[in-house]
């Protein structure tokens, strides 16, 4: 009887132990064209991470100001962000474990997006002018113009006759597409989308700097620069850190984690310098000094 009962205190010890290995991982996603959006589209992703490390993992998307705010909080242990933010997340001890492919590639770029009857033809043409964006934080919806802009003699926003920040990409476009706003910041594959689902009519719009890059087939304004990255806080164990890489690196394009975010998979983090170099340009803390 002795033995039996050892025999089960180590059954329950051995589950207790097994039990505690298992951590809640908080993912979190920025949503730039809308929280329901981004569920669609990553919630599946977590799924996977789950599947491959065998941790618990808690989702959750928001808008790419709060996004960031809850990652600096200690609120998520992995944040897939945009390159903005993912080098603001590195500069606070953040570790950058892998690049986002999508369809278009391992880069996107900034779409200014001008009403056909506004008059703007160049970055510089927006002085005066009433635009919308995303939040500051932003780099496909604002930060990629900003460089844009600024390098073409444009304050942002001082020189703008109005500014006004939305939440949601679509919304930005119909605002421009009716008048209301002369010019809306929006970042790569937007337009292509929204124009497949009936949801604009190209003709009422124009692409302020139009630009053309050998392998990229998506219409922008601005340079390209490095697509999302997913992040690990500095407090995230290194052992779920690596699982977690691991896994996305292993990411095939048919799975189907990978086609609910129609994305092609992950691969090794690619240089952010680029994306540090046009922080510095304009100045965003912590790259000011």
């Amino acid at each position: 009887m002795w033995n039996g009962f050892k025999r089960l205190a180590a059954v329950v010890a051995l589950s207790m132990s097994a039990t505690t290995a298992v951590a809640d991982v908080t993912f979190g996603v920025v949503a730039p064209r809308g929280a329901l959006k981004a569920s669609e589209q990553w919630s599946a992703l977590a799924d996977y991470i789950s599947e491959r490390t065998g941790q618990k993992v808690t989702f959750s998307a928001e808008e790419p100001g709060q996004a960031f705010a809850n990652f600096s909080s200690g609120n998520y242990d992995i944040f897939l962000t945009n390159p903005v933010q993912a080098a603001n997340a590195q500069s606070q001890g953040g570790a950058l474990l892998a690049s986002l492919v999508k369809k278009s590639g391992k880069q996107f770029a900034g779409v200014i997006v001008a009403n056909a009857n506004s008059g703007i033809a160049t970055a510089a043409d927006l002085k005066g002018k009433k635009v919308i964006s995303l939040s500051q934080n932003s780099a496909g919806a604002f930060m990629f113009q900003a460089v844009q802009a600024t390098q073409a003699g444009v304050s942002v926003p001082a020189d703008f006759g109005v500014y006004k920040v939305g939440k949601n990409q679509d919304d930005l476009v119909k605002l421009v597409e009716k008048g209301v706003f002369d010019a809306a910041f929006v970042r790569s594959g937007v337009l292509e989308a929204m124009e497949k689902n009936g949801a604009v009519d190209m003709s009422k719009l124009t692409i302020v700097d139009e630009a053309t890059a050998d392998g990229f087939a998506l219409r922008h304004s601005t340079a390209l620069y490095p697509e999302w990255y997913m992040v690990a806080a500095a407090s995230l164990d290194p052992e779920i850190a690596a699982a977690v890489t691991e896994g996305l690196l292993a990411l095939e394009g048919s799975a189907p984690a990978a086609q609910a975010a129609n994305i092609s998979g992950f691969v090794a983090p690619i240089d952010i310098s680029p994306m540090v170099d046009a922080l510095r340009l304009l100045r965003v803390p912590p790259f000011d000094s």
